[in-house]
């Protein structure tokens, strides 16, 4: 391979600022409200509400936080339809039916009671379809019941709260008819013999003028708009890219008391604009769905999502499969039951390329001692996944295992594990059965690891593990290591015995926790370090720092940042696939960040051309680790007879006639085809040392009808294009 590694002889580095990426705007996890049917139960899904419909009513819970002590529903359930005090229509269970986005029951008389899953809360709706007769106010009473006491009551707001935890809120009243004429309602509370309810009342002479279908409380508006009304506790992000649908995918675990947790996912795309709405992977009531992990499996188009779940003593590792757009959400399989075991963690990694399958790693501890094991999966496309055998990958083990997301491209997975307080990493095979193949990584100190996150390059010769230990609790250390690499040539893992661990960088700081992706030859760290995240790019060349950003964070983002973690859209060079995606956790709330792996560069024609020589063109930008840059050439005369391109420091030019020269320093000769040249690849290594450094390029065209200078005879010279490499 041709590299630009002769400039680093003729070249001097510029002074260009290091970035991380050409961020882009925050991703929301606030939003994706919609309707779903999932583990029997028909309910609507918002960020901080889930409600179940069924044939008594609506089940409205708020997402409380572990403030609340359990989940605190607020029941609704229609009571009557009445004008003037005359029941119109009366309770009598019916079942909830879809009706495309909305969920609805049909009540007698022609009246429909309507729910609108929206971002803000569930709006209800009740469609008159004819004039109800009598006279006076028309009048929808509902009863409401649950722990939750009435804590405000307006014509216009209604709150059913308990002190310092939060609760429910009831919105405005309004009617509208099918001429768009609007009408103010009225809210009010009562109770009596069969308990307490809300009425919703629309005035006597608007029912009289209207136009029907009257609507009260049009879905337009955010009238009887259900929620919360307080922050989220959202939880434990986790991040993958799906090639096959070419979707970022998000999970983490929404907390809607402290027996209650959990787990919601979304997809994105390459921009960050949400593919469909948010997906309730877990939404049972009494279980606390943990540490949710995704692993995406492309050859079936496929999601993995794996967490912990307790409930009462002990845990269970599971999970189910799910298309990145929705669709086809699997029932969901048991990884591994408690059984006397105590699950702490649980990681998955997903497959680019081959069989559908993933593989699963878990922590158990028992009173026979603690483990790690592995399982494959057999993934399906639109079907239930299926496991394959249990394998025991060390004993002795504490606190959490980890996978890098995707295996080598001979089907080898990377693992993590703390044991007797350091951290040791191995290679399993695509079933997870260990290959021997192991590196201990002593801590230093004698409290352990605290958080270790860990990648592998698609080829297999490149790993990085960032690991954080401590002594004490306000001050920590990362140490990065690069594995695999002997004197100073990488290995592949089948050529050696065991890792040799080398090039540790240690960092020293208040680091509270840290992520870990290679893209391309570039491995990304990012750590939040007490004044807000940070991204360090090193090169897996030699480990040495390419650059330092600050990852942008929200406008009044509280610190620390917790549950960090990121994805590259491909662990291997790929120009076309270039993306990050950072997660994290401050205050109770999830954010997201996208990035760039590779920057768009720096060019710029200095002019000089005369004749027919044409003009320079690149293929893409010159960026650390471009192995696809090329030169080529366009406009040449037609005929020309050679063309040599010349690779230059930056200089002052030798000036004849109209042209403006480079001598010649390193060149390369290509015969040009009609009016172009064929371009020369000219690969940008993965090293910081190029980082900034200027080049310039010029074709020098021979045999043209033109002789612009008179000391050279039917030669031409292209513009001069000078390149300043970066990220």
């Amino acid at each position: 391979m041709r590299f630009l590694a002769p400039v680093l002889l003729i070249s001097t580095a510029a002074s260009l600022s290091p970035l991380f990426a050409q961020t882009q705007p925050a991703l929301s996890f606030d939003s994706g409200a919609g309707l779903h049917h999932v583990d029997g139960a028909f309910l609507a899904l918002g960020p901080d509400y889930k409600a179940f419909f069924t044939p008594a009513g609506v089940e409205f819970v708020p997402a409380l936080g572990e403030r609340a002590p359990r989940n605190l529903p607020l029941y609704l359930s229609f009571a009557s339809a009445s004008r003037g005090g005359v029941e119109l229509v009366g309770a009598q269970p019916r079942l909830p039916l879809r009706a495309g986005e909305f969920a609805q029951f049909q009540r007698d008389g022609g009246v429909i009671e309507r729910y609108d899953a929206t971002d803000a809360g569930l709006e209800q709706s009740f469609v008159f379809e004819q004039r109800p007769a009598g006279d006076g106010d028309l009048v929808v009473r509902m009863r409401v019941s649950g722990e939750l006491a009435l804590s405000e009551s307006t014509d216009s707001r209604l709150a059913f709260s308990q002190p310092g935890i939060g609760g429910v809120s009831i919105g405005a009243v309004t009617g509208i008819d099918a001429r768009g004429a609007r009408v103010a309602g009225r809210l009010e509370s009562g109770a009596d013999a069969a308990g307490q309810y809300v009425e919703l009342s629309l005035p006597d002479a608007f029912v009289d003028s209207a136009a029907f279908p009257l609507v009260l409380d049009p879905l337009i508006g955010t009238s009887i708009n259900l929620s919360t009304g307080f922050t989220q506790d959202q939880r434990y992000p986790d991040v993958i890219w799906s090639e096959s649908s070419d979707a970022w995918v998000a999970a983490w675990t929404v907390i809607y008391s402290s027996s209650d947790y959990d787990v919601t996912m979304r997809s994105y795309d390459a921009s960050g604009t949400p593919i469909a709405g948010a997906i309730p992977v877990e939404v049972a009531t009494t279980t606390l769905a943990l540490n949710p992990k995704v692993a995406a499996v492309d050859p079936s188009d496929s999601v993995i999502v794996a967490w912990t779940q307790a409930a009462g003593i002990g845990g269970s590792a599971l999970l189910r499969s799910v298309r990145p757009n929705g669709n086809s959400l699997s029932s969901i399989v048991v990884l591994q039951s408690s059984g006397g075991t105590s699950i702490t963690s649980v990681d998955v990694a997903g497959r680019r390329s081959g069989g559908a399958s993933a593989l699963a790693v878990w922590s158990i501890d028992t009173l026979g001692g603690s483990a790690v094991r592995s399982r494959s999966i057999s993934v399906p496309q639109g079907g239930t996944p299926s496991l394959g055998t249990t394998f025991i990958v060390e004993t002795g083990t504490q606190g959490n295992a980890k996978l890098a997301r995707f295996p080598d491209n001979s089907g080898r997975h990377f693992v993590g594990y703390e044991i007797a307080s350091n951290l040791q990493c191995e290679l399993l095979d695509s079933v997870g059965v260990p290959t021997g193949h192991l590196v201990l990584l002593p801590s230093g100190v004698d409290s352990g690891i605290m958080n270790f996150d860990l990648d592998m390059a698609a080829d297999g010769s490149r790993h990085v593990v960032s690991r954080m230990t401590s002594n004490i609790l306000a001050w920590t250390t990362t140490r990065y290591d690069w594995l695999g690499k002997l004197s100073s040539t990488f290995l592949a893992f089948e050529h050696i015995s065991t890792f040799i661990a080398t090039n540790p960088i240690s960092l020293t700081g208040t680091i509270e926790d840290s992520g870990v992706a290679i893209s391309g030859g570039s491995a990304f760290i990012c750590s939040d370090w007490g004044l807000g995240e940070q991204m360090r790019r090193y090169s897996i060349i030699d480990g040495a720092l390419i650059s330092m950003a600050t990852i942008p964070t929200p406008v009044g983002t509280v610190l620390p940042v917790n549950g960090l973690t990121m994805a590259a859209r491909s662990n291997a060079y790929s120009l076309a696939n270039d993306g990050l995606f950072i997660a994290y956790e401050t205050a109770q709330k999830i954010h997201g960040q996208l990035g760039e792996v590779f920057g768009p560069g720096s060019s710029q024609s200095l002019g000089g051309a005369c004749g027919g020589g044409g003009s320079v063109t690149t293929n893409g930008p010159a960026v650390i680790g471009n192995f696809a840059f090329a030169v080529g050439n366009s406009g040449v005369a037609a005929g020309s007879a050679l063309a040599i391109l010349n690779m230059s420091a930056p200089g002052t030019p030798l000036v004849c006639g109209t042209c403006a020269w480079n001598p010649f320093l390193v060149t390369f000769a290509r015969i040009p085809s009609g009016t172009s040249v064929p371009p020369v690849t000219l690969a940008v290594p993965f090293t910081a040392a190029v980082n900034g450094i200027e080049v310039e390029f010029q074709w020098t065209v021979v045999g043209t009808p033109q002789t612009p200078c008179e000391l050279f005879s039917n030669a031409s010279v292209s513009d001069r294009l000078r390149v300043t490499i970066g990220e």
